[in-house]
């Protein structure tokens, strides 16, 4: 016969075990099933229907869209910016900064440095750098150099989308990665042009590009020739020549296709000619779309010294203006009476040019 202390001791074990939360693993969620909620995401911010933000921004950041912090401290607060956007997963910001790197040379070239919040200092050598032998008691010695600290400060630069929701989640899952496709060709443009042609004014978020930065050396030619693009490598410091590479815009490639050396060499070698990168007087040849013919048409340079200052987070708020502006000023959009809806998705970056002697043009002769 079980004793009364016995009994009243099982039964508080029982009792302590009910009570005791039990851990469940929360699921991830499914590549397929982010895109889906994103999809879902931005059409509830189309129809400024708060409860289904609220229900999305839970449902993805419990199935670890949002990074497994936010999801563990349940701080779902803080995935709408003070300007009332809000923040899209994780997972969709990473793959379109993935896409992004297919279409511009900024995103693949350039040194790309996270900047968490506000601005950020990096330090940064503006010289070369010499070693020398240093003996006990002995005086270290160095040139004449500056510590430069180069200020990164991402500014908000938007994409606008046009959009319905008159669509299922099960379109939404699908239809996600063209939206997003669409938003990284975008940004890429948009790094591309600033990085290459911004002259400091507010249409460019007070970047300077190359094009436009003192000091970076050009050469002024009606045409291109053989003899002008390897003189362009030479433009850049002495020490950087081997790392440099070419940026042009495609359709160049039908006007050096044909170039030859002075021994009757083609100068241009196709992708699998060139181990997969086509090579120009043997450095690997990049092309962009943002490259203009009537600035600069070829540029040349190290372009780890183009630092890219990106922001955290990709937000989305609904486009409250009646009408857009078309981006050439040939007109504007009205959404009404055309019936849509326009969504800005907004990313935040800052270039920075340290080292002017890094990088070189040549510029057409008017």
């Amino acid at each position: 016969v079980k004793s009364l202390d016995t009994i009243l001791e099982s039964k508080i074990e029982k009792r302590e075990a009910e009570q005791k939360p039990v851990h469940v693993e929360a699921k991830e969620m499914t590549r397929d099933a982010v895109y889906a909620n994103t999809f879902q995401l931005m059409s509830a911010i189309s129809n400024k229907n708060y409860g289904r933000i609220d229900k999305y921004q839970k449902r993805l950041a419990e199935g670890g869209a949002y990074g497994h912090s936010v999801r563990e401290a349940g701080a779902f607060s803080t995935l709408t910016d003070p300007e009332g956007a809000v923040l899209l997963p994780e997972m969709v910001y990473a793959q379109v900064l993935d896409i992004e790197k297919n279409y511009g040379v900024v995103n693949q070239l350039a040194l790309g440095i996270p900047v968490e919040s506000g601005s950020m200092k990096v330090p940064n050598v503006a010289g070369d750098l010499d070693a020398f032998a240093t003996g006990e008691g002995q005086p270290i010695k160095t040139r004449k150099f500056n510590f430069a600290k180069v200020n990164l400060d991402p500014q908000k630069w938007g994409v606008i989308v046009p959009w319905t929701s008159e669509i299922s989640e099960e379109a939404g899952a699908k239809l996600m990665p063209v939206v997003m496709r669409k938003i990284a060709q975008a940004f890429a443009k948009a790094k591309d042009v600033a990085g290459l042609y911004g002259d400091g004014s507010a249409t460019y978020n007070e970047i300077t590009g190359i094009y436009n930065k003192a000091n970076v050396a050009d050469i002024v030619s009606a045409t291109l020739t053989p003899d002008n693009l390897l003189e362009l490598q030479f433009k850049i410091a002495a020490s950087l020549v081997d790392r440099g590479v070419y940026v042009m815009h495609p359709n160049t490639r039908e006007k050096i296709y044909g170039l030859k050396d002075g021994e009757g060499r083609y100068i241009y070698k196709l992708p699998f000619e060139a181990g997969g990168v086509a090579s120009l007087w043997g450095r690997p040849v990049y092309f962009s779309e943002a490259v203009d013919n009537d600035q600069a048409s070829v540029f040349y340079g190290d372009f780890s010294y183009l630092l890219l200052g990106q922001g955290r987070g990709l937000t989305s708020d609904l486009l409250t203006e009646g009408t857009i502006d078309d981006v050439d000023d040939s007109g504007t959009i009205n959404l009404a009476t055309q019936d849509m809806k326009a969504l800005r998705v907004t990313e935040r970056f800052d270039i920075e040019i340290p080292y002017a002697t890094a990088f070189a043009f040549i510029t057409p002769q008017s």
